[in-house]
């Protein structure tokens, strides 16, 4: 892994119906083929604005957002393509880069996909986790 790894983060976390909380929460090391990002910008996407209101259903422990920017702080193994210090603009998901779809880069049909701020934290928190 490169990069400094910090252990906490302040996170905004869906506390309730039209509630939102800054909460400390803790960070893991990225796993093999994962960068963390330091947050830079999230946008406020239309999906948010329904979990925030109570109509689609948001993890109490992770951070929505999932239309975020920001620099490269840590890299996993396996990664070769960025350092640390890079630019770059984080997909609302990750996938397993080794099914069939995956190989066709049809990502988006992913089984294996996890979605940013549902299975890992989102942009509206100081860290995200990319693939």
């Amino acid at each position: 892994m490169k990069g400094k790894h910090m252990d906490k983060m302040k996170a905004a976390i869906y506390s309730g119906i039209q509630e939102i909380e800054i909460q400390e929460v803790a960070m893991t090391p990225p796993p093999a083929g994962y960068l963390v990002v330091d947050t830079k910008q999230t946008g406020i996407c239309g999906s948010d604005l329904h979990s925030y209101f109570g109509n689609w259903p948001q993890s109490d422990t992770l951070a929505a957002g999932h239309e975020t920017c920001g620099i490269v702080a840590e890299i996993g193994e396996a990664i070769t393509e960025f350092k640390v210090g890079d630019k770059v603009v984080i997909e609302c998901f990750s996938h397993c880069s080794s099914c069939s779809y995956c190989q066709k880069g049809l990502y988006n049909f992913c089984h294996e996909r996890k979605w940013i701020s549902h299975n890992m934290h989102g942009g509206f928190a100081e860290y995200t986790t990319a693939h």
